[in-house]
C-alpha cells in the first residue's frame, strides 16, 4: 500500500461579469426576420418597414450597432441576408427577389431572374462572392454561381412548406458539406457534394415543422422546430434525439447559434407567425445552454416580442432581431456564470466566492499533511498560482495576483494516508 494523490476542484468566480441581452435598436415602424454580421462591429438586418413610404428595409452598422443607416426598397417583403465578404452582400425572399450590394452595402441592384415565378425564398447561404444557394417556400434548394444572376434547383421535395419570418435555415461546415432546416414534416437535407445534389434526413417526427438547425461539426448538430422542439445528432443527421427541457414546452423555436462547443442561444417566442394572431399576443424568448444543448434554460432578454433571429459575430459577441423593431446585443456570450454552473460540494472551501481582488480570500479544508498545495488554474487549465499549505492546518488565507475576471478552478493537491491504491 501507498499513499495515494488526493485532488479536489472547485469553481471560484473573481468579480465575475454576466452576459446579458441589450437593446440596442426599438422602432415599431421595422419588423425584422433576419440578421448577419461580417464581423463585431459591420453587420445587417432585414425585414419590414412599415412606416410612410412603406417599404422592404436593411439597415447597416458599421459600430456594433451604436447606429444604423437604413435602405428601403418599394418590393417584396425581405426574409433572408447572406455577407461572403465584406464589399458583397445579398438579402432577398418574397417573389424570388433579391438584391445585391457589390460595395458593402452603399448601393443595391435589383435581380429578378429567380426561375419560379411568385416562389418566396426563405434563407440564404454563400460559399463565395458568386456561388451560393437559397431554399424556397417549397423546401428546394437553389444554387447560383454567377452571382445570383442565374438560379438551377439542385434538391428535389415532398412539399415541405417554409414559412416566414425564419425558417429553412441553411449551413455549410466546409465547401462540400451543407445541411439545411426544412419546414414541415420534420426533414432536414443534407449535401456531400458541395451542394450538386441533397437528400432527406428524418428526424423521427413528420408532425414537427423544422426552422432552423446548427451544425457544430460535421457530426453533433441540432434542429429546433414549433412546439419547443429540439433534437440533437452526434453522428452527422443519421439519427436524431429529443433534448428534453420543460421550459421549451409548447413554446415555438426560430433560430438556434453556439457560440463555444458548450455555449448556445436559442430565440423565438410564445405563438408563430399568423395572419391570424395579433401582435400583441407574442412574447420574445432566449434560451441559453451551457451544457453543450443537453438542457435549455431561460435567458436574461429586455425583449417582450417575438424574436426571429440570432447570429454569432465571434465567439463572445452576438446580435438577435425580432418583432416591433427589436434588435439585442450580447457580450461575454461565451461566459459561464457562476450559477449556471452545478458546483458540487467539496473539502475545500473559499471565502468570499465571488470577491474583489483587493480582498483577502480563506481556504478552509480538511487537516492537511505535509507536502499539500492548492493550485489555482484558468478554465483553460493553464495555472494562475500555488500555495503551500501549512502543516496541521485546516485553514489559510492569502492575496492572489491580479487577474482578468472570470471563472477559476481551485484544486487541493496533497497527500493523504486514508487514500490508498493497490500498488
Amino acid at each position: 500500500m501507498k499513499r495515494g494523490l488526493v485532488v479536489v476542484s472547485f469553481l471560484i468566480c473573481f468579480q465575475c461579469t454576466q452576459a446579458q441581452w441589450i437593446e440596442i435598436f426599438n422602432d415599431t415602424n421595422f419588423e425584422f426576420t433576419d440578421v448577419k454580421f461580417l464581423n463585431n462591429d459591420t453587420g445587417f438586418v432585414v425585414g419590414d418597414y412599415l412606416g410612410a413610404p412603406y417599404g422592404r428595409a436593411v439597415l447597416r452598422t458599421h459600430n456594433g450597432g451604436i447606429s444604423w443607416d437604413t435602405t428601403v426598397f418599394d418590393n417584396a417583403l425581405l426574409m433572408g441576408l447572406a455577407i461572403p465578404s465584406s464589399n458583397y452582400i445579398y438579402v432577398g425572399g418574397q417573389d424570388g427577389l433579391i438584391y445585391k450590394s457589390s460595395d458593402g452595402g452603399g448601393n443595391w441592384n435589383e435581380i429578378n431572374t429567380f426561375p419560379i415565378g411568385n416562389d418566396d425564398c426563405m434563407d440564404y447561404y454563400f460559399l463565395n462572392n458568386d456561388t451560393g444557394f437559397t431554399i424556397d417556400r417549397m423546401g428546394y434548394v437553389f444554387r447560383t454561381v454567377n452571382g445570383a444572376l442565374n438560379w438551377t434547383q439542385v434538391s428535389t421535395s415532398t412539399m415541405e412548406q417554409n414559412d416566414f419570418p425564419n425558417s429553412g435555415k441553411i449551413q455549410f461546415l466546409n465547401d462540400t458539406l451543407g445541411f439545411a432546416a426544412n419546414g414541415n414534416k420534420g426533414h432536414v437535407i443534407k449535401t456531400n457534394d458541395g451542394g450538386n445534389t441533397w437528400y432527406n434526413i428524418d428526424i423521427g417526427d413528420t408532425n414537427i415543422k423544422v426552422n432552423s438547425i446548427y451544425m457544430l461539426n460535421k457530426d453533433t448538430g441540432y434542429v429546433i422546430g414549433e412546439k419547443g422542439r429540439v433534437a440533437q445528432t452526434v453522428n452527422g443527421g443519421l439519427s436524431w434525439n429529443n433534448v428534453a427541457s420543460p421550459s421549451l414546452a409548447a413554446k415555438d423555436l426560430l433560430d438556434i447559434v453556439f457560440f463555444t462547443d458548450s455555449i448556445g442561444y436559442i430565440v423565438g417566442g410564445k405563438g408563430f407567425w399568423s395572419y391570424n394572431v395579433p401582435q400583441e399576443s407574442f412574447h420574445g424568448l432566449i434560451y441559453k445552454t451551457v451544457d453543450g444543448g443537453n438542457t435549455w434554460n431561460i435567458d436574461d432578454s429586455v425583449c417582450c416580442t417575438q424574436l426571429t433571429a440570432i447570429y454569432a459575430a465571434s465567439d463572445s459577441v452576438g446580435y438577435a432581431t425580432g418583432w416591433n423593431g427589436k434588435i439585442l446585443k450580447i457580450i461575454n456570450a461565451n461566459s459561464v456564470n457562476v450559477s449556471e454552473v452545478e458546483i458540487k460540494q467539496s473539502p475545500l472551501k473559499i471565502f468570499p466566492n465571488p470577491f474583489s481582488f483587493r480582498s483577502i480570500i480563506t481556504f478552509t479544508y480538511p487537516s492537511a499533511s505535509s507536502h499539500t498545495e492548492i493550485i489555482i488554474n484558468d478554465v483553460n487549465g493553464r495555472e494562475v498560482v500555488r500555495y503551500e499549505v501549512p502543516s496541521n492546518s485546516n485553514r489559510m488565507q492569502a492575496h492572489l495576483p491580479v487577474m482578468a475576471s472570470g471563472v477559476y478552478v481551485a484544486r487541493l493537491v496533497g497527500e493523504n494516508a486514508s487514500a490508498r491504491s493497490e500498488e
